[in-house]
């Protein structure tokens, strides 16, 4: 490998000034069509967000008629004697409810009196 250096200066597009504007003009001219096209199209996060108001106003009108939707159905009474639980659905017995729910903490005494009961 050598330490010289190439002389590149035959290949400057700059050196002779007049030609290299020539062929610059020569070039902007033929793509003035193609760059006016391209500043006059709008870009995609300009088309994005001319869409923001109208997506809002719509999502707005969305909701309202939903919340107006959800107040016009009427809700079922509530009754007095609670439904049946997981573990009523399950087949515990009810000895063993509270504990299943996690409301006490089974004694041995209660835990067996409730597997008697299933027999």
């Amino acid at each position: 490998m050598s330490d010289e250096r190439f002389d590149l200066s035959g290949i400057d597009p700059t050196r002779d000034e007049a030609s290299f504007d020539r062929v610059v003009d020569g070039i902007m001219a033929v793509a003035s069509d193609e760059l006016e096209r391209r500043r006059t199209t709008a870009r995609p996060l300009a088309a994005v967000s001319a869409w923001t108001r109208p997506a809002l106003a719509a999502a707005a009108v969305v909701a309202a008629i939903s919340v107006a939707g959800l107040a016009a159905v009427p809700r079922p009474p509530t009754s007095a004697e609670p439904e049946a639980g997981i573990a009523e659905a399950l087949g515990v017995p009810a000895d063993l409810g509270p504990f299943v729910r996690g409301e006490a903490s089974p004694s041995v005494a209660n835990v067996l009196v409730g597997m008697a009961g299933r027999r």
